[in-house]
């Protein structure tokens, strides 16, 4: 059953439950009611009968006709009885009718019981009720008051009645509505499923769901689907680019090794160019073992893989990375300036990585003649290293994407020098596995800077005595 038939089900359930508990509680409350006031009238009517015999003690019970007729009324029948079960008198409205009493009922009431009883006149119900007549103490007869119940049956029958006609109708036009409405509400989640089933049959990630603005639950669950698939379309258009540009990437060293290998065996080794041969294939090699050392430190930290943190002298990494930057920088000119003392909470070994690849991206982007700068300094419990280029600096579009895997900056230096495009992104993952930021400046011909803040380990005092 569809999730709209199981509403419209439950609805209807809920209702009749609603529905039959108010029918019962209110034709409870209507039947005893009712009951109440004939048994109040009844009881009236037989206390003034009572009353009058009592207070006439001469009269003798044959002569109350009068006050009988008195205290009848249509519908209510009124008969006094002498202590041997005759009737002594009776109201002129049951005719030739007798209210039949039996012996164990006279002897009860004779006894000075009042009580009530229902009993049937000619198949029709009649309530009851017997008092006795009570003359200086003793009981000298009884009274007994009747009423047709066949009015207040009639009455509840019809209740009956319209009770299941209003239950009937209620739930044809509740479910019929309730049907309606579960599928105006539920029409945006069924154009979900049809858009999910679409995406799952076709593939095509680029589908969305259309819908007009709205603030509730559906209005979220639309926005939140959409999103989805937008990453969704991110990662496999991210995948797809990946498996591209590895491809290419490993593609161009691996078929100048292949080259180089074809031509040694085929030529032999000859003096300078052999030597030179085997110089591309060990260049093209390092380079493609650095390609995947790269991609395995980046499926790393992918699948989750968290540093070992320690305690490490920051400003002691920039200095070692300064050394190795100036030896192969060539002819840019590598320079250091501020270096504070600064302790912090990382693995040494990735943040001398991070720092080189931060380098070594200025120094590919930087022409020769240019100006390299590094820096670290302490500001409000974080460490902040610098390193501010000369070079060609990125532009605007660039900016956003620089940090993407094999992204590179078109008809820039590093492209022409075959970068692979992966080693900002590496910064990236570092920086962040450290809790740190990194934040980019740069402008078209005027140089970049990259700025790194990591948070600075507090200093652990010495508690050793003076």
């Amino acid at each position: 059953m569809s999730l709209r038939g199981r509403l419209t089900l439950w609805q209807i359930i809920l209702a009749v439950g609603v529905l039959l508990g108010f029918a019962f509680v209110s034709y409870r409350l209507l039947t005893k009611g009712l009951g109440y006031e004939v048994d109040q009238t009844l009881r009236e009517r037989a206390t003034h009968v009572s009353d009058a015999l009592r207070m006439t003690p001469n009269l003798g019970l044959e002569e109350v006709l009068a006050p009988t007729d008195e205290f009848a009324s249509p519908g209510i029948y009124v008969q006094v009885l002498a202590p041997d079960g005759q009737v002594a008198a009776h109201s002129s409205n049951l005719g030739q009718q007798r209210l039949q009493i039996p012996t164990s009922v006279l002897e009860r009431v004779l006894s000075g019981r009042a009580f009530y009883a229902t009993d049937a006149v000619e198949g029709q119900p009649v309530r009851l009720y017997y008092q006795p007549v009570v003359r200086s103490g003793a009981v000298v007869g009884a009274v007994q008051v009747g009423q047709s119940l066949t009015g207040q049956q009639a009455t509840l029958r019809r209740l009956q009645t319209i009770y299941l006609i209003g239950i009937l109708g209620a739930l044809v036009v509740g479910g019929t509505a309730s049907w309606v409405l579960s599928g105006v509400g539920l029409r945006p989640v069924a154009q979900v499923a049809r858009t999910a089933y679409r995406v799952a049959q076709s593939g095509d990630l680029k589908e969305r769901l259309t819908f007009p603005e709205r603030q509730d639950e559906i209005g979220r669950l639309s926005t939140s689907f959409n999103r989805m698939l937008e990453r969704l379309e991110a990662t496999f258009e991210a995948q797809r680019r990946f498996v591209a540009d590895t491809a290419h990437e490993l593609r161009t060293p691996l078929a100048t090794i292949l080259g180089n290998v074809d031509l040694q065996l085929r030529y032999g080794q000859a003096g300078s160019n052999g030597d030179t041969v085997l110089m591309t294939i060990r260049r093209e090699a390092e380079r493609t073992s650095r390609l995947v050392a790269g991609l395995l430190l980046l499926a790393q930290a992918d699948a989750g893989q968290k540093l070992e943190l320690r305690p490490v002298e920051l400003d002691e990494v920039l200095l070692e990375t300064y050394e190795e930057a100036r030896g192969v920088s060539g002819s840019i000119h590598v320079a250091l300036g501020a270096c504070d003392a600064a302790t912090v909470l990382g693995d040494r070994d990735r943040l001398k990585q991070m720092l080189l690849n931060v380098i070594d991206n200025a120094i590919k982007h930087t022409q020769p003649g240019g100006r390299v700068t590094l820096s670290l300094t302490c500001e409000g419990g974080s460490a902040a290293v610098e390193v501010i280029d000369t070079g060609e600096g990125i532009p605007a579009d660039d900016l956003p994407r620089i940090f993407e895997r094999f992204y590179r900056v078109k008809n820039s230096l590093l492209e022409k020098k075959h970068g692979a495009g992966l080693g900002l992104a590496i910064v990236r993952w570092i920086v962040e596995a450290h809790g740190g930021r990194i934040i980019v400046d740069s402008a078209v011909g005027k140089g970049t800077t990259f700025t790194i803040w990591l948070p600075v380990q507090p200093p652990v005092p010495d508690k050793r005595p003076a």
